[in-house]
């Protein structure tokens, strides 16, 4: 009987602990135009902010071929160095500013990631209007 009630509490633990990580992932949409792109928001500080504040909506620019840019009041000196992929949503230290990556960027930066498009939402990117001049984040 002991056997029994010790595999119950640890496949019980195991469960709780795969249900906690599922339930860590934080989904919201970054919307363009009339393109709706899933995404993954991390666990940190600025995520959070966006995450209470939204749904919101503001002016996007383009900072290069690769990158838009939004303005923001956001303060984080969190950052890793990385080189940026196609659909993520990040920080940028440097330039105070939210930006998110239409293509890909081969060039390493320090970042603090806010979220990643899903894998199904990056097909979607190539929809995107270069002259798209808004962005609408919602959960």
């Amino acid at each position: 009987m002991k056997k029994i009630s010790i595999i119950t509490v640890i496949l019980l633990s195991c469960f709780s602990a795969l249900w906690a990580q599922e339930s860590e992932k934080r989904n919201a949409f970054i919307i363009f135009d009339n393109v709706y792109l899933p995404i993954e928001l991390e666990n940190n500080a600025i995520a959070d902010t966006l995450i209470k504040r939204m749904p919101f909506t503001t002016e996007i620019n383009n900072y290069n071929d690769e990158i838009f840019y939004m303005e923001t009041d956001l303060r984080t000196n969190e950052s890793q160095t990385t080189t940026i992929e196609k659909g993520l949503l990040f920080y940028h230290p440097a330039t105070q500013r939210i930006m998110f990556a239409h293509k890909e960027f081969s060039v390493p930066i320090d970042i603090l990631l806010i979220g990643k498009v899903t894998e199904n939402g990056l097909r979607k990117i190539e929809k995107i209007s270069s002259n798209v001049s808004e962005v609408t984040l919602e959960q």
